[in-house]
C-alpha cells in the first residue's frame, strides 16, 4: 500500500425521520462501521458519515395524518432513533454518528 493513499469517505442511506429504525437499517450500519473499523486498522484514512433524511414528501404526509408540525414528528422520531443508540448505562454509543439533517 502506497504511504499517502487518500481518505475513504463511507456513508449510508440516510434513515427516514417518519418510522422506526428497523433491522435492515442497523444492518447496513453495522456492515459499514465494521468495514470503516476494518480500513483504520490498516492505517487507511477513513470518514464515516451518517445521519437522518428530516425532509420530503414522506415526513409532510405522515405529519399531516397526525395533525402536527413536520418538526413535531422529526423530534418524536429523533427521541425513538436517540433511544436505539442508547446502551444499558445510558450513554449513547456513538455521539458523533448522532445528528440531525433540518
Amino acid at each position: 500500500m502506497s504511504s499517502h493513499t487518500a481518505p475513504h469517505l463511507v456513508t449510508t442511506a440516510l434513515v427516514y425521520a417518519n418510522g422506526p429504525l428497523h433491522l435492515g437499517h442497523m444492518l447496513e450500519q453495522i456492515q459499514a462501521d465494521i468495514w470503516v473499523r476494518a480500513q483504520r486498522c490498516q492505517s487507511q484514512p477513513c470518514y464515516f458519515i451518517s445521519g437522518n433524511d428530516a425532509h420530503g414528501t414522506p415526513i409532510m404526509l405522515k405529519a399531516a395524518s397526525k395533525g402536527i408540525e413536520p418538526e413535531a414528528l422529526v423530534m418524536q422520531y429523533h427521541r425513538h432513533h436517540l433511544q436505539d443508540c442508547i446502551d444499558s448505562h445510558g450513554t449513547i454509543r456513538d455521539k458523533a454518528a448522532i445528528n440531525l439533517t433540518f
